[in-house]
């Protein structure tokens, strides 16, 4: 066992200390030989305790057959560094010691690709919308008493109503209007969650229940469907399949600079082959200065600034958490692949 610990330590000093080649895994300096994953840890935490490129988490973790959803931890299991003819690897023991025997077990939640708090509130309420689901949804007319001002409890009545298998509708108000900052592209619509609604009565104008209210809602206000709820979902840290560049076009509460924990929106959705657990690199535009030598004025090379994890993607769009800011990340910032 002894000489196994020392083979370990002197493989990652090695790893540690040899230049690294394009496309070598880098261990982060300091990363420990053997590490139990703890209540509160996220996947991109623990990534970025063992490597220089968290991204990469997917090429170091190897899956142990004998553990049941080997691609998901938990709290408690040991992760153990070590090596391999192409480079390092990480190894999960997942263990609960029992006398005479060792018990292979799963213990409770998986522990979360990023902070739940943070993005739980944009798992279901906001929503981008595209022009089609703006044309399917349908809209509020008026108070049942002639109210044009709703909340709790109040009937109303509302028109082209989309279908709904458990007969629940969000009633949502469309913002403006994402758009691309080079081509202009109309890139989606956010909708605000105002509030949920149940169906009374059916038939050309429907009347409907508002069972929960955020926020005052009015004639012209739009119904889509309630989903149900999912769970938080599940992804590692990865780097995006293809080179990816774009723009942060939004940013939650309408701030204009936001830091870590913050939710953002990229330009960058489906359509660009953005999937959940993409981390996107943000970069900070370069100041401008004055060459000495030649007295012009020139724009210094851009950047990275902040890391943001995709965690919802649509169309062309997609909510990202920042999970790694060295400055503020500003709207309109520039997005890429990771440049390491």
């Amino acid at each position: 066992m002894i000489k196994v610990i020392f083979r370990l330590i002197a493989t990652a000093l090695l790893l540690l200390t040899v230049p690294s080649h394009a496309g070598e895994l880098v261990l982060k300096p300091g990363s420990p030989l053997i590490y139990t994953v703890r209540a509160g840890d996220t996947l991109w935490s623990i990534a970025s305790r063992f490597l220089a490129e968290p991204w990469r988490w997917p090429e170091i973790l190897i899956r142990n057959p004998q553990i049941e959803n080997p691609e998901e931890l938990y709290a408690g299991d040991v992760l153990i560094l070590g090596s391999h003819s192409d480079g390092v690897e990480l190894k999960v023991l997942r263990v609960e010691k029992l006398t005479p025997q060792v018990r292979i077990v799963s213990k409770g939640k998986p522990v979360p690709s990023v902070a739940p708090d943070a993005i739980q509130p944009f798992l279901v309420y906001p929503q981008i919308l595209d022009a089609q689901q703006l044309r399917s949804a349908g809209h509020v007319i008026i108070g049942v008493e002639g109210d044009i001002v709703l909340g709790q409890f109040h009937q109303f009545f509302a028109q082209n109503l989309p279908a709904s298998d458990n007969g629940r509708y969000r009633v949502i108000r469309p913002g403006d209007s994402f758009s691309d900052p080079e081509t202009g592209e109309n890139l989606g619509r956010p909708a605000k969650h105002l509030g949920t609604a149940k169906l009374i009565s059916s038939g050309s104008i429907g009347t409907l229940e508002i069972v929960e209210s955020r926020e005052e809602i009015q004639p012209g206000d739009r119904l889509i469907p309630v989903v149900d709820e999912v769970g938080l979902p599940y992804f590692f840290p990865r780097r995006p399949d293809s080179q990816v560049a774009g723009y942060i076009v939004g940013i939650s509460d309408g701030l204009s600079e936001v830091g870590v924990l913050s939710v953002v929106i990229v330009s960058l959705g489906h359509e660009d082959g953005i999937k959940r657990g993409d981390v996107i690199q943000v970069n900070r535009q370069g100041e401008v200065g004055k060459d000495p030598s030649t007295g012009q004025i020139i724009r210094l090379p851009e950047s990275p600034s902040a890391y943001l994890m995709v965690f919802k993607v649509f169309e062309k769009v997609s909510y990202g958490l920042i999970i790694k800011a060295d400055r503020t990340v500003h709207l309109l910032d520039r997005v890429s692949s990771p440049s390491v």
